[in-house]
C-alpha cells in the first residue's frame, strides 16, 4: 500500500481497496458486537475509495459488482443497527 498510493498507480490501489473491503466485509460478517460491525463500516468506506477512482474507468460490470458489494455491506449494517 504504501508502493502503490492513489497517487502513483490508481488502478492498483483501487484494486486494493477493493480486495480490502472483500476480506472486512468477510471478516464483520464473521464477527458480531463492535468488532464486526467497524470491519464492516471500513470495507463499505473501501469500498467507495475505490469506485472514486474506478468509476470512470472500469467496465460498468466491474463497478456495478463493486456497488453491489458495498451494498450488501452497507444493507448488513443497517439490518445490525435495527437488532
Amino acid at each position: 500500500m504504501e508502493e502503490r498510493t492513489r497517487e502513483r498507480a490508481p488502478l492498483d490501489w483501487a484494486m486494493a481497496q477493493m480486495n480490502l473491503g472483500n476480506a472486512l466485509g468477510t471478516l464483520g460478517a464473521r464477527e458480531a458486537g463492535p468488532a464486526g460491525m467497524a470491519q464492516l463500516e471500513e470495507a463499505a468506506k473501501a469500498f467507495d475509495a475505490c469506485l472514486t477512482v474506478t468509476m470512470a474507468v472500469w467496465p460498468p460490470e466491474w463497478v456495478s459488482e463493486v456497488r453491489a458489494h458495498r451494498d450488501g455491506t452497507r444493507a448488513e449494517i443497517e439490518r445490525r443497527k435495527a437488532d
